[in-house]
């Protein structure tokens, strides 16, 4: 179901979630944060996928970004479970030129939150459907790339955690 604007009736709403989420401080523990975290984003990106893509290009004069405070990020996730990781940049590419490459949930967590508080201020505000345009771009070229590398390695952090919890419960049996 879309709403008035033709966005997917969700994907304004993911947008503020994990904003909020970004914004709030956690008081749920490590663990729980990474799981909160990663149905967020995961959320997100279901929403992100129903974009339908828009029609207009980009004009020339929306290259100005929003001002967005991100100092608050580095104490925001200060006690966070994953702080870096690895990962491939490019799957499709042949494994020779695509080395290993170190990601970083602090930096994954921030290009998310700049990129979605910039659509969301303008589309709110000003050239709603330029900032459909961008938000749609940016999913397939920058935010939505940290999106799955962020899931792929807070998946890891949990099923591992979830496994070390089921085996020290096994000896305790």
């Amino acid at each position: 179901m879309k709403n008035k604007k033709g966005l997917p009736s969700g994907f304004v709403e993911a947008c503020n979630a994990f904003c909020g989420w970004v914004e709030s401080k956690s008081n749920s523990g490590a663990r729980q944060d990474a799981v909160l975290a990663i149905k967020i984003i995961s959320q997100l990106f279901l929403e992100a996928l129903k974009l339908e893509r828009p029609e207009i290009g980009r004009e020339e004069n929306t290259d100005d970004k929003v001002s967005i405070d991100t100092q608050f990020l580095e104490n925001r996730f200060q006690d966070f479970p994953v702080k870096t990781y690895t990962h491939c940049y490019d799957p499709l590419e042949e494994t020779a030129k695509n080395d290993p490459v170190s990601g970083d949930m602090l930096d994954d967590f921030r290009d998310i939150y700049v990129d979605l508080k910039t659509f969301l201020a303008a589309y709110r505000l000003t050239d709603q459907a330029n900032a459909i345009w961008e938000v749609h771009f940016g999913f397939y070229t920058h935010w939505g790339r940290h999106v799955v590398s962020a899931m792929d390695a807070l998946h890891s952090f949990i099923s591992k955690s979830l496994i070390t919890e089921t085996a020290n419960q096994g000896k305790g049996s």
